[in-house]
């Protein structure tokens, strides 16, 4: 299975528009507050669930009290607009001096495979996505799937293809100034049985890997992960060591009994073509 996906240069189609009308909606007035950070997290957990979630920190702690009321509405009808129109459930959180927006969209799937699958529907949906290229990679083989996830996130191309000179100069100064202000991470989760390749820092948690890839607001920000998925002979995913281990011993000692098998043939069919031709001869 393999998918690509990218924009053109100096293309945004109508989805994404509507998406980054209402991203600058929200950074618009997020310029009330100090400091933004946005984490995305995208990937599969070890139950083969899919998902795509979006968390804004807004810090108000030098908001005055006036702004407050204000600002909560805004992050709801944010959050309301992902719950009731793009299937995601949303939490909010404006009790404290730190607003939480999270807004999460998973899908539940029976296989690896499957869940690639509905990620890379998630990751190249412009409806929902906020990356601007997509290259998703799975073959599967007998009990095993390599796969590759490459992706790239230029928030700066993003709004220059959003047509944001025609707003007033007064927001683009804003919105430039909560640029400086804001940070973030993308974090792919993925299941793994044998890590391949990979660009940023990696954390290992049994048959889960972590990868965190700093988010720049500036510049484009990409990665890529590379990695197999190993199943046992039940059909169960190896998630230890000496799993995989064994799993390998397993297949080795089949790919050796398949050779062993393969040259008895072998050596039985010359066996009998020999006796066959002195039969032939007389002998």
């Amino acid at each position: 299975m393999t998918a690509k996906y990218s924009l053109k240069k100096g293309e945004l189609p109508m989805k994404k528009r509507v998406f980054m009308l209402f991203l600058l909606f929200a950074l618009s007035l997020f310029t009330l507050t100090a400091c933004v950070r946005l984490n995305i997290n995208i990937g599969i957990d070890e139950d083969f669930t899919a998902y795509l979630s979006y968390t804004f920190d807004l810090d108000v702690s030098d908001i005055d009290d006036e702004y407050h009321a204000i600002l909560s509405n805004a992050v709801n009808r944010f959050g309301w607009h992902y719950q009731e129109y793009l299937g995601f459930v949303v939490g909010v959180n404006t009790d404290s001096d730190i607003y939480t927006l999270t807004m999460r969209k998973a899908v539940a799937n029976n296989t690896f495979e499957e869940a690639f699958a509905a990620l890379r529907d998630m990751l190249t949906d412009e409806e929902i996505t906020v990356f601007m290229y997509v290259d998703m990679v799975n073959q599967a083989f007998d009990r095993e799937d390599r796969y590759k996830i490459a992706a790239a996130l230029d928030i700066a191309q993003i709004l220059r293809l959003s047509s944001i000179a025609d707003l007033p100069e007064e927001i683009m100064s804003d919105l430039e100034e909560t640029l400086k202000n804001c940070s973030g991470h993308i974090t792919l989760s993925m299941p793994i049985s044998e890590l391949i390749d990979y660009t940023h820092d990696v954390e290992m948690l049994y048959s889960q890997a972590k990868m965190t890839v700093p988010l720049s607001y500036f510049e484009q920000t990409e990665f890529e992960f590379a990695a197999k998925v190993i199943y046992s002979k039940d059909g169960e995913m190896v998630s230890s060591l000496s799993e995989l281990t064994d799993e390998l011993a397993r297949r080795q000692t089949f790919a050796y009994i398949g050779i062993a098998v393969a040259a008895a043939v072998l050596v039985i069919a010359v066996i009998l073509k020999i006796l066959g031709r002195r039969k032939e001869n007389g002998f």
